[in-house]
């Protein structure tokens, strides 16, 4: 029944029919992607009420110089710079899909590693959750 219905069909129609099946699951896939960063966004901002736990800065601060980022080099306080701006991405180190491989730029410019073939598009949401400030000029 299958295949006779997709033979009676025009070409057009079938492309068509395609094209939006992927265009749906697109948009699907960008919706769990949005929620599940929202999600994170607020575990994160929820954990601000719980005294001596880092937390995710969700106001931007700095400009902060390069010596300052160097300061934060290490996996209990973690910062890195990425195309101009800086990242506090210490609550992130162990949650790290690569593992200790975030930590080989601490405290310096990762953004060639950040701009690796190894990353997704959507890593770029994740950063943005840590973004503190602008490195000085």
């Amino acid at each position: 029944p299958m295949l006779e219905l997709l033979q009676s069909l025009k070409t057009w129609e079938v492309v068509t029919a395609i094209v939006v099946s992927l265009v749906g699951i697109f948009a699907i896939a960008q919706s769990l992607s949005l929620n599940r960063n929202s999600d994170r966004r607020n575990t994160l901002e929820s954990k601000s009420t719980n005294p001596g736990t880092k937390t995710l800065k969700t106001s931007l601060t700095g400009p902060f110089s390069a010596e300052e980022v160097a300061k934060h080099n290490k996996s209990d306080d973690c910062w890195i710079i990425v195309d101009g701006f800086v990242y506090d991405v210490t609550t992130y180190v162990d949650e790290h899909p690569g593992g200790d491989s975030i930590l080989n730029n601490a405290g310096r410019d990762s953004s060639e590693g950040v701009h690796g073939p190894q990353h997704p598009v959507s890593m770029f949401d994740v950063l943005a959750l840590y973004k503190i400030g602008e490195l000085s000029k």
